[in-house]
């Protein structure tokens, strides 16, 4: 989720359409480099590495591991919320909008990060530009902690994410990035809520 509206006041924001349009941009490439450029079906993407019940069963269990420890931190931790609070508007959105943009962040960015970058670039240049795509999560000024948490958190999810591209298959990284992304959306929404209130 790397397009960003800026708004009056000099913060940014995404807009729910936004993210969508992000990741679709993102399956559009991958799907144009795939088929076009490395002549690999659509279909070998998700077939390759091991069952798609044990990719999914691995991948949940993974997102859960990570996601506890992630979304303790961001409860206490109020520095690292303002750094995810251009995602306000998303986070308000209903239930099923946020699971909607969790699963087409998970998709899209797999497909192009993990299917279709890391294979031409390796697994430690795909993390970068992986960081790099989130840049507005944490490259405005003052480079606050909560923003170098954000840094450290995204390029070892991205090299997570892509081990397990290589050793288990695309699923298991779209159901880990997918599930992590809809927790940590519910984890804002809930933050969200409780500033609002008190």
């Amino acid at each position: 989720m790397s397009d960003i509206k800026e708004e009056r006041n000099g913060a940014f924001s995404m807009k729910v359409s936004d993210a969508f349009i992000v990741e679709s941009v993102f399956i559009i490439i991958s799907l144009t480099v795939l088929v076009f450029f490395r002549h690999q079906s659509i279909y070998s993407l998700f077939t390759r590495g091991h069952s798609i019940l044990n990719q999914l069963g691995i991948g949940s269990l993974i997102a859960i591991l990570l996601f506890i420890p992630v979304s303790s931190y961001l409860w206490k931790k109020k520095d690292l919320l303002e750094t995810v609070s251009y995602l306000e508007p998303v986070c308000s959105s209903s239930i099923l909008i946020i699971i909607g943009v969790g699963l087409s962040a998970g998709i899209g960015e797999e497909v192009f990060f993990r299917a279709t970058l890391q294979p031409l670039v390796g697994i430690w240049i795909a993390s970068v530009v992986f960081v790099l795509a989130h840049a507005k999560m944490w490259a405005s000024r003052p480079f606050t902690f909560g923003k170098k948490i954000f840094v450290i958190l995204a390029f070892s999810c991205s090299l997570l994410l892509g081990f397990m591209y290589e050793q288990q298959g695309l699923i298991s990284s779209i159901t880990i990035h997918s599930l992590f992304d809809i927790g940590m959306l519910l984890v804002i929404k809930s933050q969200l809520k409780h500033k609002h209130n008190s």
